[in-house]
């Protein structure tokens, strides 16, 4: 009997803490459910307050103001007709005077005049001095009494005392304790007051922008998220400057997991870009990416959206990006977490190659180019994105010339097949379009036998060495506080340089040949990785001293 009591009552509390527990999850549930309710009332009323002051009290101001300046202008009018009646009486002097009474008035009206001239000219120089000053320093009147007296409005509504500012610390503490608040109804009613909160005043909205991007990077929730995005159309039509440290952030909710934060980022960034709120700058790079985005509709809008700027300033305003988009996206490296492989990379730019049709386009788009190839480091993939984005330009006469002007930009890196391929390209559809005139086709003659001759085995050779050279030339980063003593310094560059001759660089090619093979070697499990950095330097000298072998062992060959 013990044993069944003990069981029942096991049974019975158990039961009862199932109770008690149903209880509490439902009682924390209708809690929340309340407190959502009620946040949603403090956010319409802020939204409210903020429409009531735009509206009704900033248009109630400027009549009163209307007013007050039609009143005085009123006013001037009546004063004027009296000031000349009096004049006029002034003036009227009897017929019978004599001589002399006539020269002393004319002496004193004389001189009269001559003191209100001078008085008058005097009054204007010193109305135009105060309002210089007024210019530059500021004056009373400097600043409009209309925003004066609703700064003072909005100042009395934020004051910690406030009816709606009271709550703010309610706001504060679910956002910044999201493991004790976890309904996503609460997280998401909390959010939208948040800011609607901010948008009453500038300082609301600068003390708490840290906190609001601080759950666009890192709220688990994505309708937080889509939310925020959202309302930043708001923030920015009202408070353009506020956000202007946070630029990054918002253009990097272009790369979030979510389809619906992408598709709420993408629609946001690219409205305010439309409507000039917004400059384009280096993160328009990311709205190019998503011309490739597997969410369709992201693509379509993406795709839309380049096509609507390209018909603002004549197709200057898609122009003067175009630079931008390229420094990010060419090489592939976006950053260290992504790559862009070279299918997207020329879907991307075929796209965008749409709308540059103009000569003077081309022409600074291909000098640009070519300084770009000159700088450009031992890469071959750079080379390579930057060969087919010449190759999508339409040349005319100048920038063959120009092409040509600057062979020795991209000369040695005509060894890579497909750099090489470009430009042949370039030449073919040049002579297509160009070929009939007889001074450009001397141009396009001059310029295919020299893209020829790099392929050659004294080109390759030439590329070898100045490969070699950029790979020796690399700046020497000098050390703090300069060599410890009781340590050999190592020699300098400049030193081995002078101390290598012609001959050691003629032998090296076939003594380092197997050390050179070995780069291109997969690494076994107990050879140490190589890294791509060297891997990518040091490529491009490999790759050029196997074709200069190939081409010397036919030459050879044919002598045979």
């Amino acid at each position: 009997m013990d044993f069944e009591n003990a069981g029942n009552d096991s049974s019975q509390n158990q039961l009862s803490q199932q109770q008690q527990h149903h209880h509490h999850s439902q009682t924390n549930s209708n809690s929340a459910l309340m407190l959502v309710r009620f946040l949603n009332c403090l956010g319409k009323a802020a939204v409210g307050i903020v429409y009531y002051v735009d509206c009704t009290v900033k248009d109630e101001l400027f009549r009163r103001k209307e007013a007050k300046q039609s009143s005085a202008t009123n006013k001037k009018s009546q004063q004027k007709p009296r000031k000349s009646a009096k004049k006029r009486t002034k003036r009227k002097t009897p017929d019978e005077d004599d001589e002399n009474q006539s020269t002393s008035i004319n002496d004193t009206t004389t001189t009269s005049s001559n003191q209100t001239f001078n008085t008058t000219t005097n009054q204007t120089i010193d109305d135009e001095q105060d309002d210089e000053m007024c210019q530059v320093f500021g004056g009373a009147e400097a600043e409009d009494p209309v925003d004066n007296e609703i700064s003072l409005y909005i100042q009395s509504l934020c004051e910690k005392n406030s009816l709606l500012m009271q709550y703010k610390n309610i706001l504060e503490q679910i956002l910044l304790h999201p493991n004790d608040y976890r309904e996503e109804a609460l997280q998401l009613s909390a959010t939208i007051c948040l800011c609607k909160f901010m948008l009453l005043s500038v300082e609301l909205c600068e003390t708490h922008a840290k906190m609001l991007f601080d759950l666009l990077k890192n709220s688990t929730f994505e309708s937080v998220r889509v939310a925020i995005m959202v309302l930043m159309n708001d923030f920015y039509l009202k408070y353009p400057l506020a956000f202007a440290a946070y630029s990054n952030d918002v253009y990097g909710c272009l790369r979030d997991r979510s389809d619906n934060v992408r598709l709420a980022a993408l629609k946001t960034i690219s409205n305010l870009i439309l409507k000039e709120m917004v400059k384009p700058k280096g993160q328009i790079s990311e709205i190019a990416l998503c011309i490739i985005d597997k969410h369709p509709q992201i693509a379509t809008l993406a795709t839309s959206f380049f096509s609507e700027l390209a018909k603002r300033q004549h197709g200057e305003a898609l122009f003067n990006i175009l630079p931008d988009i390229f420094s990010n996206l060419v090489g592939g490296g976006l950053d260290k977490e992504r790559e862009l492989n070279e299918e997207d990379f020329k879907c991307i730019m075929e796209f965008l190659f749409k709308y540059v049709s103009k000569e003077k386009q081309t022409e600074s788009l291909s000098e640009k180019l070519c300084q770009r190839f000159h700088l450009a480091d031992n890469n071959p993939r750079l080379w390579r994105d930057l060969a087919y984005i010449m190759s999508k330009l339409t040349y005319n006469e100048r920038a063959l010339k120009g092409l040509l002007d600057h062979y020795n930009y991209y000369a040695d890196k005509l060894v890579e097949d497909a750099v090489y391929e470009s430009f042949l390209m370039i030449v073919n559809n040049a002579k297509k379009l160009l070929g009939n005139k007889p001074d450009l086709k001397v141009v396009l003659d001059e310029l295919s036998i020299r893209i020829d001759q790099a392929r050659s085995s004294s080109g390759i050779l030439v590329a070898v060495q100045q490969a070699q050279q950029k790979t020796k030339q690399q700046p020497k980063i000098p050390r703090a506080g300069g060599a410890k003593k009781g340590k050999q310094t190592a020699p300098s560059r400049s030193k081995t340089k002078a101390a290598q001759s012609d001959d050691d660089d003629d032998d090296g090619s076939k003594e380092n040949s197997d050390d050179d093979e070995n780069d291109f070697k997969q690494p076994t499990k107990k050879e140490a990785k190589i890294p791509t950095t060297t891997r990518s330097k040091r490529g491009a000298a490999v790759t050029a001293r196997k074709k200069a072998a190939v081409v010397a062992s036919d030459s050879d060959e044919d002598d045979d």
